[in-house]
């Protein structure tokens, strides 16, 4: 008997003859491609060009340059256009130095000149863009507009000579494309000739070049020559020049010149063209420095109030803390735009200083909503500690906006104070305490808040007591000291507040907030019975499910069969459940509806059961003409996703349902699945 070690050699060599042989096999398929590729045609099979394509990306860098001038090979044979057109898109991929010989003649082909181009444009070597270079001299027009792209987009210095003669050519489509590249290019020689053509193209052209012309000073700007950028900003910033190109080089003057150009800018901001204006701002935003802002603050108070509200706007998106003193100034202003923009600002800007200003804006007043927002973004350390100090004590108004800010800047340490504010003398201050706690209350606030259930300052407290305890348990992980918290006041609770607590017992969702909801289910009081079981039913789990089952089944008072069925239903399609349990429970159900609208529920979760057996169930409800319409839906729903099982149940339903549907497209699907089951 061969040893272990025998066994495992030879298994061994029979991997590697395997994988040879299957090395063998794919060296074999692509020599076949390639042998195939120069009768290749547009519509054919593209099989063996993809085989030739992984190869080409799955291959080590000697073997893939090997592969890449075979496929060279065929731009100078006999080929088809398409397979030479397919071989220099895989040359603009994978292809190197070693392939510009020839795709370079392809320049002036007048098929093949662009894929050859676009395959030379991405190869990164000096010679393929010498050879684009090179075919300029005898490209024909529309082959040179091109090349022309191509050599601007490679910033080839050395064609800034021919792409000038090209300039200034006459040839209008042709100098576009020259000038478009020398902006790429850039360099003395290419401003040279767009300075001097801005004098003499017109019409569509002139934009070119004078667009080309800044995309020139935008370039020794970022090389760090701003003086020279500067001044050919101011060239293209004199008053005869459109209003746009004036814009752009603005732009450019104040990236170039920062500080110094504020004469320049005092000038515009106090002039009557509101869009140069609101460029000019934007412009600023760019430069940072306290000198702008000390210049802009100064000037604020001598604009006229749209130029004004438009500067509070920029100042606030600087960020300079610097500006706040002028902002507040500006926050008494007579004017509203103003005063909204400087209150905005403010929200930006500001820090506790300014809170007695926006807390009485927030209170009321044109001004509001701008201050409620500017509330809710002050970006400073000292504002959320001083928010907690107002909201103990403030003017009620004000008091009631800061713990909504507080809320919405979602200040946790905010809590404590928040559950003081809950027991306020002022109703709106409570409210809006409770709205601020079922934002960020934790489970350490659950046992104030359920006090806060049992014992508001007012009844009419409670509904929002209970809501924030509800949100609070079921966001917080500890489910069960947030249980324990609500059950131990249960017991002792009136049955109002009793009533309340337990329907916040669902959001905790614990095996003995279930019991006790059991047990209140047969309660005298009749507030805490529907209680429960509104509860019940909401209940997050199907461990609720044999309890609402029972109830719809023996108790009296139709509401609570209908909310216990609804529950019930509702948990019959809960994803934790099996297939099987879910189509018992759906049946179950059926059983115990006594109306119409439980049955269609009914129905509408069966339609999502994938089982022959909930089909069955659906059959006899289509004879039912109360419920024929959801019947037809959860028949076709089922029937799809059988995967072919029950053919002859798939038939017979959808027999009836094309019988009785007046649904055109339920009943196209229903026909689909009729045929393929056989029917």
């Amino acid at each position: 008997m061969p040893s272990t070690r025998t066994r495992i050699l030879a298994g061994l060599v029979v991997c590697v003859l395997a994988a040879a042989a299957v090395s063998w096999a794919a060296e074999a398929d692509v020599e076949q491609a390639m042998k195939d590729l120069p009768k290749y045609e547009f519509g054919q099979s593209r099989a063996q060009l993809t085989l030739i394509q992984e190869t080409l990306r799955a291959a080590e860098p000697a073997k893939r340059t090997d592969l890449c001038n075979r496929l060279a090979a065929l731009l100078s044979s006999g080929a088809t256009d398409a397979a030479k057109r397919w071989v220099c898109r895989q040359l603009s991929i994978f292809g190197t130095e070693a392939q510009v010989p020839q795709l370079a003649p392809l320049l002036v082909d007048e098929q093949l000149s662009d894929m050859a181009r676009y395959a030379l444009e991405r190869i990164e070597h000096p010679s393929a863009v010498e050879a684009m270079r090179k075919a300029l001299a005898s490209a024909k027009p529309g082959q040179k507009i091109g090349l022309i792209n191509s050599l601007g987009v490679r910033r080839d210095e050395k064609a800034v000579d021919d792409l000038v003669k090209a300039l200034q050519g006459g040839d209008q489509p042709t100098a576009t494309a020259a000038a478009r590249a020398l902006a790429k290019i850039g360099g003395p020689k290419a401003v040279e000739a767009l300075a001097d053509m801005r004098t003499k193209a017109e019409g569509d052209l002139l934009a070119v070049v004078r667009d080309a012309y800044l995309q020139c000073a935008d370039g020794l700007l970022a090389a760090g020559k701003a003086a020279q950028a500067a001044e050919m900003y101011q060239q293209m910033y004199k008053p005869d020049l459109p209003k746009h190109v004036r814009t752009a080089a603005l732009r450019g003057i104040v990236a170039a010149g920062g500080e110094k150009t504020m004469p320049l800018l005092t000038e515009i901001l106090t002039g009557n063209d509101t869009e140069m204006q609101a460029s000019a701002l934007r412009f600023l935003r760019e430069v940072a420095g306290p000198e702008i802002t000390k210049a802009l603050t100064d000037l604020l108070p001598k604009l006229p109030p749209e130029t004004q509200a438009m500067m509070l706007a920029d100042l606030g998106a600087r960020g300079d803390p610097a500006a706040l003193p002028a902002v507040a100034k500006a926050v008494a202003s007579d004017n509203e735009a103003v005063k909204k923009a400087a209150v905005l600002a403010l929200g930006q800007l500001g820090d506790a200083s300014t809170l007695p200003a926006l807390t009485a804006l927030a209170a009321g007043g044109p001004c509001a909503d701008e201050a409620r927002q500017a509330l809710d973004t002050l970006p400073a350390a000292n504002v959320n500690p001083a928010m907690i100090e107002q909201a103990k004590s403030a003017e009620p108004n004000v008091r009631k906006e800061v713990i909504r800010s507080l809320g919405a800047r979602g200040v946790t340490a905010a809590v404590p104070v928040l559950v003081q504010a809950a027991r306020a003398d002022d109703k709106a201050v409570r409210q809006e305490a409770f709205r601020s706690l079922e934002k960020l209350a934790g489970s350490q606030a659950v046992p104030e808040l359920v006090a806060l259930v049992v014992n508001p300052k007012d009844a009419e407290d409670r509904p929002a007591a209970q809501r924030a305890l509800a949100t609070v348990a079921g966001r917080c992980p500890e489910k069960e000291a947030c249980a324990s918290a609500m059950l131990a006041a249960l017991d002792a609770a009136p049955a109002d507040a009793k009533a309340a607590l337990l329907q916040t017992l669902p959001a905790a969702g614990t095996d003995k907030a279930l019991a006790a909801l059991k047990k209140c289910v047969g309660s005298d009081d009749e507030k805490v019975r529907d209680a429960a079981i509104r509860s019940l039913a909401d209940w997050p789990d199907p461990a609720a499910a044999p309890d609402l089952l029972a109830i719809a089944q023996t108790v009296e008072k139709t509401a609570h069969q209908v909310l216990a069925l609804r529950g019930y239903i509702r948990l019959a399609g809960s994803e934790s459940l099996k297939a099987d349990q879910r189509l018992q429970m759906y049946k179950d159900a059926m059983a115990a509806a006594k109306r119409p609208d439980e049955k269609k529920q009914v129905l509408g979760g069966l339609g999502g059961v994938k089982a022959v057996a909930a089909l069955e169930m659906v059959i006899p409800a289509l004879d039912d003409a109360a419920l024929q319409k959801e019947a037809c839906a959860a028949a076709v729903a089922i029937a799809k996703n059988l995967g072919g099982q029950g053919k002859p149940v798939i038939v017979e339903a959808m027999k009836k349902v094309l019988a009785i549907s007046k649904d055109k497209r339920l009943n196209g699907e229903a026909q689909t699945l009729l045929k393929k089951a056989g029917g």
